[in-house]
């Protein structure tokens, strides 16, 4: 099951990411919300509107069913949810990695990655690729 038992918070906004066997529906569900938080603070935008319903409607339920076919399975895992060059630090006793500001509830296992491939450069891919098994759809 993808989801948590319980609200999330992105800061002060609670968000419920209801138990759910379907990864489709979920994500939909996340970033329908985040676009809802952006429409209440930035206002109306009839492109942007037209594009995130063309996203949601058409290209979501294309690209992520497919993923579960043929066979195939994905294992929901538990992620950080926030995973960003500002929420990774290193203890200073031990030099061990830590990670704060979680946002954790049970996704693809690939969920993380938005955050290190757009946004922020946290591990060279060398790091990465040494560190995770292969992952295929």
């Amino acid at each position: 099951m993808f989801g948590f038992h319980v609200p999330i918070y992105h800061g002060k906004v609670k968000v419920d990411y209801a138990w759910t066997s379907d990864w489709s529906a979920l994500f939909t569900k996340i970033l329908s919300n985040l676009f809802e938080l952006e429409i209440q603070l930035n206002g109306s935008w009839a492109p942007y509107e037209l594009a995130f319903s063309q996203l949601v409607d058409e290209v979501i339920p294309k690209l992520l069913p497919a993923l579960q076919q043929q066979g195939r399975i994905l294992k929901p895992c538990l992620v950080h949810g926030n995973l960003c060059e500002g929420n990774i630090a290193s203890n200073l006793d031990t030099n061990e990695p830590v990670i704060f500001g979680a946002r954790g509830f049970y996704a693809h296992n690939e969920y993380e990655l938005e955050s290190k491939s757009i946004r922020h450069e946290i591990f060279n891919d060398m790091c990465y690729l040494n560190s995770k098994y292969c992952s295929r759809p």
